[in-house]
């Protein structure tokens, strides 16, 4: 994507991200791969603009957050508008484990702090994709 993590307070206007966005298996408890960014991580952030044309492929096998604009607005006092997603979403989740994803944000919810996330005019016209797949254990253990 553009970028790892918006920060408190940040505008990100007028990006663009046309690379595929892949996260190799890895180890890590939680995945957050988002075609413009992973994580917006602070009250404040604005995203407005914004479109993303890369698939965002994860191959991980913990839990995953992924959005085709952004995984999570972590902190959810923020503003997303005019965004758009044309690029395709793949998900191979291992079974019981949390996992969300969207075509714009893969999860939001609302703290009971009266923090406010708003998505205004956003749009998602890619393909989400899901399989499960299981480990080669579990594999072995069903025959």
């Amino acid at each position: 994507g553009v970028m790892g993590t918006m920060k408190a307070r940040v505008t990100a206007k007028d990006c663009v991200n046309y690379g595929d966005v892949i996260i190799p298996a890895i180890t890590s408890a939680t995945a957050t791969p988002g075609g413009v960014s992973g994580f917006m991580d602070g009250a404040g952030s604005i995203m407005e603009n914004c479109i993303n044309y890369g698939k965002v492929i994860p191959y991980a096998p913990g839990s995953l957050y992924m959005g085709g604009i952004t995984a999570s607005p972590n902190k959810y006092d923020g503003q997303m508008k005019n965004c758009s997603n044309y690029g395709d979403l793949f998900y191979y989740a291992v079974p019981a484990k949390q996992s969300y994803f969207g075509g714009v944000v893969g999860y939001a919810k609302a703290e009971g702090d009266g923090s406010q996330f708003s998505m205004i005019d956003c749009h998602n016209y890619g393909l989400q994709h899901a399989r499960r797949r299981y480990h080669r254990q579990r594999r072995a253990d069903r025959r």
